[in-house]
């Protein structure tokens, strides 16, 4: 199977375009923002609580947390995917504050709720909302990049775009390619490596430069 299409800026912003006519667009718009811009697969968003991106004191953090009872494998996770800190990007820190002023909750709750209000889980006693389902993370994802006519796109364009993007200009930021591994979660610099997309224009370039 091919890999997940790369969007550009533009066919990115045609997604969040097409959010804005669904029924949930600024829960939609947070989605495809934790996607690409922090690098979230849907199974990590579907499992997110509002503790992941918040303090204590109830602040939208300067990180997203991403524990073992978020990343792939879960708490039984010992191969590629490891826990990590990504930083949240001021344009994502405003979509989150746009989504809780329609959609308030505890500390606790799921950040992104079924879309069934009404159905809750007991957590320590506690009556909290159920959490959305990966499954229809992936499918809304899907439905989002079929109304901005995009196509080659998946659920994982959004972490192959982050992790290329991120990688072209982490050394500007004074960083190197370690850095978007761990913001990706990978224990193995080669798996960083195939997400990673080439640039011919930027090999034009650079060999002028040398």
């Amino acid at each position: 199977m091919a890999q997940a299409k790369i969007l550009t800026d533009n066919e990115l912003l045609t997604v969040l375009l097409a959010c804005e006519s669904t029924r949930w667009p600024e829960r939609n718009r947070l989605m495809v923002l934790l996607s690409f811009k922090a690098g979230l697969r849907a199974q990590e968003i579907a499992r997110l609580r509002r503790w992941h991106i918040q303090t204590p004191g109830g602040d939208i953090d300067t990180h997203i947390h991403l524990d073992k009872t978020v990343i792939k494998g879960g708490l039984k996770s010992k191969g590629a995917s490891r826990p990590r800190t990504v930083p949240i990007s001021d344009e994502l820190r405003q979509t989150i504050i746009d989504y809780y002023r329609v959609a308030p909750g505890s500390y606790q709750d799921p950040l992104v709720r079924s879309e069934r209000a009404d159905i809750t889980a007991v957590d320590h006693g506690a009556e909290i909302p159920e959490p959305m389902l990966s499954r229809s993370i992936v499918r809304l994802f899907q439905q989002l990049f079929r109304r901005a006519g995009l196509i080659g796109c998946r659920s994982h364009s959004g972490r192959r775009t982050f992790g290329t993007k991120t990688a072209r200009a982490i050394t500007r930021a004074g960083g190197s390619l370690k850095d978007v591994q761990e913001m990706l979660g990978h224990s193995n610099l080669a798996t960083t490596q195939r997400y990673i997309e080439g640039d011919e224009e930027a090999k034009m370039k650079v060999v002028n430069l040398i």
